[in-house]
């Protein structure tokens, strides 16, 4: 989308400078002028003059653990009774990060120009959809202080799991890291120097101590330094578009790939069943409900089921009945049934959220204990096999001599 930037005055004459990605400078004029702004200049930005920032590849986002603290203190400031206003400056000056200070006291202006809260959030695109579609329930629903309370509960769980991923994976990544600069620095070093004797010798070499020789060679040409540089722009583009690349595939994979799949369906349901108890606890309609719950799966797959779902409850169904086992896990189904049954849906998704997270958390602790020896299996195979390329003519060359 193209990006302008602007120049324009206040009600008081202060002057105000900004950039904003907007379709037409007519858009922009309109936007602007919606915030009680005259506009003195409008100008679109070549592609040159814009900041790596304004590219969604590069945009900083929220993480998870900002939310948290920034969704409990704006919970603390809106329950003592503060206006809105206040309310954000607040929250503007115990912001956890310089970032999402600019973002916030951005959005203080907005609000003082009378601007609803989502509103002013959203301009900038550094906060999450869902957390703006949190806040227009709540301000909609004029419970914005409790679910905002809830809302700090969601994304702590959330970046607690995203934290405990993190830690399964240090041990891996660690070998794996040590294991290719062991890889690396035999084959560079120690190998031409084995293959230079060999070859005086005369030996015919065995297949693995050739195919390690010709890997040597070819590192030595560049080879080693290409695959870096590969692999670095392959992470680059992951994760820029890692959003775009959430194709029905790869949700399968997720849902189905033998080693993490019930831990994924574990995060999926507890993720599930948390907002819905949030939004349910609000006073939300449960069709916006689960509409809401759809934008944060991040999976086609779940999110093609949940199209099914939200039909059949418009029809009239039972929540409980629509959850295929295929998708969910069990437990989920239960308590969705018990919940109707008792007339309490909210109460029996905010157990059934607490329960899977305690199971996520011994699922991730089990998978943990199970990389570990398949890593110290896998370093203790490849580390053989060249170990088994030099020795092996080793003993032919004796053998010669």
């Amino acid at each position: 989308m193209p990006f302008f930037r602007y120049l324009a005055a206040d009600s008081q004459g202060v002057q105000l400078r900004g950039r904003v990605d907007k379709e037409t400078a007519a858009q922009v004029f309109d936007h602007l002028e919606a915030q009680r702004l005259h506009v003195i200049e409008i100008k679109r930005l070549h592609f040159w003059e814009r900041d790596l920032t304004e590219f969604s590849f590069f945009k900083p986002r929220a993480n998870k653990k900002d939310l948290a603290v920034l969704c409990r203190e704006m919970a603390f400031v809106l329950d003592a009774g503060l206006v809105m206003s206040r309310a954000v400056a607040v929250c503007t000056q115990e912001a956890p990060n310089k970032r999402m200070k600019e973002h916030l006291h951005a959005a203080r202006d907005g609000v003082m120009r009378g601007e609803s809260l989502h509103d002013a959030l959203a301009g900038a695109g550094y906060f999450p959809g869902f957390f703006l579609r949190m806040v227009e329930v709540g301000e909609k629903s004029g419970r914005l202080g409790h679910v905002m309370g809830q809302l700090a509960k969601y994304y702590r769980r959330e970046s607690q799991t995203a934290d405990e991923i993190g830690s399964a994976m240090i041990y891996p990544a660690i070998v794996g890291v040590l294991m290719f600069g062991v890889l690396a620095f035999f084959i560079t070093g120690v190998v031409p120097g084995y293959s230079a004797m060999f070859a005086g010798a005369g030996a015919e070499l065995p297949f693995f101590t050739r195919m390690v020789v010709r890997l040597s060679e070819w590192a030595a040409a560049g080879g080693f330094a290409v695959v870096f540089i590969i692999c670095i722009v392959l992470v680059i583009l992951f994760s820029g578009f890692r959003r775009r690349l959430n194709h029905a595939w790869t949700g399968w994979v997720k849902l189905y790939f033998p080693f993490t799949k019930k831990l994924y369906r574990q995060i999926i349901a507890q993720r599930f069943s948390q907002i819905l108890g949030v939004l349910l606890d609000a006073g939300v309609d449960i069709i916006q409900t689960l509409e809401l719950v759809q934008t944060v799966v991040n999976n086609r797959v779940i999110e093609r089921e949940m199209d099914r779902i939200v039909d059949g409850v418009r029809q009239g169904q039972p929540l409980s009945g629509l959850l295929d086992e295929k998708y969910f896990e069990p437990v989920l189904r239960s308590m969705a049934l018990t919940g109707e049954e008792t007339g309490n849906l909210p109460d029996a998704m905010a157990a059934c959220a607490a329960f899977l997270e305690e199971q996520t958390g011994t699922q991730l602790r089990r998978l943990n204990k199970l990389v570990e020896p398949l890593i110290t299996i896998v370093l203790g195979i490849v580390l053989g096999i060249v170990m088994m390329a030099v020795v092996l003519p080793t003993f032919y060359l004796i053998e010669l001599l």
